[in-house]
């Protein structure tokens, strides 16, 4: 029990720590090899592959503890994923592993809107002018998948959209993707880790 306060006389409304299962147990598993994302579309700005593999290796030996390391498998199309025969015994001396996969889409466009302000001049007999205002958009997709290493099979199965907008039009790609794949990032490790979340309850008092 984190808090409680009594509203009425004939209960008590307390706010409760309330855990969430993990969706996917990678307790057994000693290894993790982050491969490859399928690129959807081409990233001309950065090397987003690259980003993606440094980014999540470093993350998941983090927070996860286990032996991460960076594999070099790529796959031609999103059903490669779902075929054991892709996965299965490519890392055969390892007994308890994952393949850490997916794709990725990564895009950004401008948009424009009319603003209006209001002018600080006293006398002005026009109170409000209206100006365009850009800001930057962009938007990333995350179809991660975990893959056990002697199946072949999907042990884990999430697609990630993640969308941020900046005032500053010269808003790099590179920078808007560190800000969305940390939201990525938050999400997959909840799914993994579990949490504590909290709910308020109405506990009935005598």
């Amino acid at each position: 029990i984190v808090l409680t306060s009594c509203s009425q006389t004939n209960y008590v409304k307390i706010r409760m720590e309330i855990p969430k299962k993990p969706e996917i147990d990678l307790t057994s598993y000693k290894d993790i090899f982050v491969t490859n994302f399928l690129e959807n579309e081409e990233v001309k700005e950065f090397d987003i592959n690259q980003e993606i593999l440094d980014y999540f290796s470093s993350e998941l030996k983090k927070h996860l503890k286990k032996d991460v390391k960076t594999t070099d498998i790529s796959v031609k199309n999103e059903e490669d994923f779902k075929n054991p025969d892709n996965w299965k015994n490519i890392n055969s001396e390892v007994e308890k592993a994952a393949f850490f996969t997916g794709s990725v889409k990564y895009s950004e466009e401008t948009r424009k809107s009319l603003r209006k302000q209001e002018k600080r001049r006293f006398d002005d007999p026009f109170p409000e002018e209206s100006r365009i205002e850009a800001r930057s958009f962009y938007s990333l997709e995350l179809q991660i998948y975990l893959i056990d290493t002697q199946t072949g099979k999907i042990i884990y199965d999430r697609n990630f959209k993640e969308n941020k907008s900046y005032e500053n039009p010269n808003q790099t790609p590179q920078f808007a993707f560190f800000d969305l794949i940390l939201e990525v990032r938050d999400k997959l490790l909840e799914d993994i880790q579990g949490y504590d979340r909290i709910k308020e309850r109405y506990l009935l008092v005598k």
